[in-house]
Parts: structure tokens; sequence; C-alpha cells
């Protein structure tokens, strides 16, 4: 919107479904899938990043952001089970620094800020179901050259 600050977003919108298949289940029975949903294949899912830069002296400028990330609930399996269902979640990530002319950038990041617990994946195996959890709260510093 201004020279200072950055505003960067997506959203999209995925309506996948199944044509005509007819195969197994993870426990072998036969399942008809026309109808459902792909896996891995959430509704809605969206981004977004603001970031503020503010000049420091010659040749720096300090930046603060954040982002936010959204996905829609979404199935691990094609036969769209239950025990497959990843619920929808969203996460926030933020970050303050210094950059400079030179090509270098060093930062402070925080992400998953809210310490959602969510699913990036599930897996059934006869009667089992795992499931693996996303990243929860993470810190950390980050050093970036440009040559």
């Amino acid at each position: 919107p201004t020279d200072s600050l950055t505003f960067r977003g997506g959203l999209t919108y995925t309506d996948s479904k199944v044509g005509k298949y007819n195969g197994f289940d993870v426990q072998l029975n036969p399942i008809d899938f026309k109808g459902n949903r792909f896996n891995f294949a959430p509704k809605l899912s969206g981004t977004s990043d603001l970031e503020y830069r503010v000049p420091l002296g010659v040749g720096m400028e300090g930046f603060v952001g954040g982002s936010l990330t959204y996905n829609s609930s979404a199935f691990a399996d094609l036969s769209n089970s239950d025990l497959s269902r990843m619920k929808a979640y969203t996460l926030l990530d933020a970050r303050v620094g210094v950059a400079s002319d030179k090509g270098w950038r060093a930062s402070l990041f925080a992400r998953n800020l809210t310490n959602e617990y969510y699913w990036v994946s599930v897996g059934l195996l006869a009667d089992a179901a795992y499931r693996i959890a996303g990243l929860p709260r993470t810190f950390g510093a980050s050093v970036n050259f440009d040559f």
C-alpha cells in the first residue's frame, strides 16, 4: 500500500471430486470412490503476509512482519474416512529484523505463535491410525546473504 508497508496474499478454492473409480480402502474393502474429495486437497487455503519497513540509517532498514496461513479440513485418504479427516487450522507467524543494502539480512522469528495443534498427515494401517502433527510454537534466528 505504501513504500514502507507491503501486503501479499493468496486464496485458493479447490473443488476436487473423484470421477468413476472403484477400488479398495486401506482395509481392503471394496469401495466406490465416485464423488469423494481428493486426498490432501482442502477446499479453501490462503496465505497473507504484512511487512513494515523503516530506514535505520545509511543503507540499513528495520522491518517487522507477520503472516497468516489457513487450510480448511481435508482427508488423508481417497475413501474420505472419518479417521483420515484433518481438521482446519490457522497458523500465525511473526518476524523482526534488519536488512542492509549490501545484501545481508538478520532476523528473529516466531512460527505458530498461537501454538495451534494440527495434523499434516494421517495414515491408516489395517485397524490402526497414526497422525503426524505439525510443528508447535517455534522461535529462531535467521541470517541471510545475497551474493
